[in-house]
């Protein structure tokens, strides 16, 4: 289980706490007064402008809070806290390189604006420009070295380089320079997290959470510290005040998916998993943990429907592919496994295992135009000398010429136990397509006595054992 990577300078979880800031800052009054003013006067043009700018935001319009504050800004051009605003209003509407251009307009006035660099510096971490970022934050420690902001931003960039004690030192330094800096507690357990100190971690997200309790991040990293030390309640209670704090975010609910799932609660899990798909239907994460549920629980129609909602929104993820051929193949529909067994070898052509299991499904399926076609290219891409075993069955596949005395002799001499499981799975798997659904259930059998779990063949032997039994092979 891993703690959440936030921003800790705060620029990307709301602009409306920026502008809640400058609202302050104007003249604005930063608590609710007990009594109301006898004669209240009217705001300010200035603070008139914030406050639309803040209702745009709420609307979801960034753009044009962005544009709003860039007038706002050119205004009042000797206050660069409004020239602030205005970048991240851009970084809310998307516009990295126009926020970051912005920041370098107050420190070519101002080159020392510590929070112009801390918040550069954060821009160019989602810009990968990491000598940009390690920049700033140079030209921000010359300028502020003991500033507990300078100090979280530094803390932020070791965590990224996975620099573990230097991110505890700079953190523990931003603490004492400024205890109620909640972002310096965040990091602070993050880094002690890491370095399994989860008694100190868990302290450390304590005044975190006392300094900053609506943080809904905070409360699942504290989650993941008490899971870490054992106490399984009390991190499920976390989790929810989690929930609760981010009640339309796909995340909260994923993260105590996943603690039910390491839990054995697989019907709690899924409930969570319904409920960050109906958060965040486009986010393909919450389709792949329901859909290995799918798997444990034997829902097999399920989780196929599942894997191919992950490549749909999600293509780079094709090891989806894997899995949904598996599911099909499990459920008969030979069609459905060769074309996400094709896939998959087409994403990844050095998996010859992916073109044996996509032959074989198309193959029974009757396609033979397409199994043989698919066994054949692959054959063709192997070395017969590094990978005969492999090759051995896909030409047996292309052929079908019932010559399998070469591949069992080779059985024997397999050296790797998962590849010798392979072949006895694809040699039964051969006599079923040709008719003799016996003769295949007898070295299936023989694959399923090497309990090799480990081979991706292993989850398919239960299901064809059952279905060889009597039924006839299509040819």
């Amino acid at each position: 289980m891993h703690l959440h990577k936030h921003p800790q300078t705060g620029i990307f979880a709301s602009a409306l706490i920026l502008a809640a800031l400058i609202y302050s800052c104007a003249g604005g009054p930063a608590v609710k007064p007990e009594t109301k003013p006898a004669s209240p006067s009217a705001p300010s043009p200035k603070i008139e402008a914030v406050n639309s700018a803040e209702s745009l935001l709420k609307a979801g319009d960034a753009q044009g809070a962005a544009l709003a504050l860039g007038k706002l800004a050119d205004a009042n051009p000797d206050d660069p806290e409004m020239r602030r605003l205005e970048a991240s209003a851009l970084v809310s509407a998307g516009k990295m390189p126009e926020a970051r251009a912005v920041l370098d307009g107050i420190l070519a006035k101002k080159p020392d604006d510590v929070s112009s660099l801390t918040m550069a510096a954060e821009i160019a971490r989602f810009q990968n420009d990491a000598a940009g970022r390690k920049d700033y934050l140079g030209r921000a420690k010359t300028a502020a070295p003991d500033k507990a902001s300078v100090l979280v931003a530094w803390g932020e960039y070791y965590l990224d380089l996975h620099d573990w004690p230097s991110a505890k030192d700079s953190y523990s330094k931003a603490s004492l320079a400024d205890p109620g800096n909640p972002d310096a507690f965040k990091g602070l357990g993050q880094a002690l997290y890491r370095l399994e100190k989860y008694d100190d971690a868990e302290k450390a997200l304590d005044t975190a959470l006392t300094l900053d309790p609506e943080d809904a991040y905070t409360w699942s990293d504290r989650s993941k510290v008490r899971y870490q030390l054992g106490h399984y309640a009390e991190a499920e209670a976390d989790l929810g005040q989690a929930i609760a704090r981010a009640t339309n975010a796909a995340w909260p609910y994923i993260d105590r998916a996943r603690f039910r799932m390491d839990t054995n609660h697989f019907a709690d899990a899924e409930t969570d998993l319904d409920a960050a798909i109906k958060a965040e239907p486009g986010y393909f994460l919450p389709y792949l943990y329901r859909a290995s549920i799918y798997v444990k629980t034997g829902k097999d129609a399920e989780a196929l429907a599942d894997y191919d909602k992950v490549v749909q929104l999600e293509p780079a993820y094709w090891y989806a592919y894997e899995s949904a051929g598996l599911c099909a193949f499990r459920l008969g529909r030979w069609s459905d496994a060769g074309l996400r067994f094709r896939k998959a070898f087409e994403s990844a052509p050095t998996r010859a295992d992916y073109a044996v299991l996509g032959a074989i499904s198309l193959l029974r399926a009757g396609d033979m135009n397409g199994g043989r076609s698919l066994a054949g290219k692959a054959a063709s891409r192997l070395d017969r000398d590094t990978e005969q075993s492999r090759w051995l069955i896909l030409r047996l596949l292309q052929d079908l010429n019932d010559l399998t005395s070469d591949l069992e002799n080779r059985i024997q001499s397999e050296p790797k136990l998962d590849i010798r499981a392979e072949m006895l799975f694809s040699l039964g798997e051969y006599w079923i397509i040709r008719g003799k659904p016996d003769l295949g259930a007898k070295y299936l059998g023989l694959a399923h006595d090497m309990n090799r779990q480990s081979a991706l063949q292993y989850s398919l032997i239960a299901s064809e054992l059952l279905r060889s039994g009597g039924a006839q092979a299509s040819h």
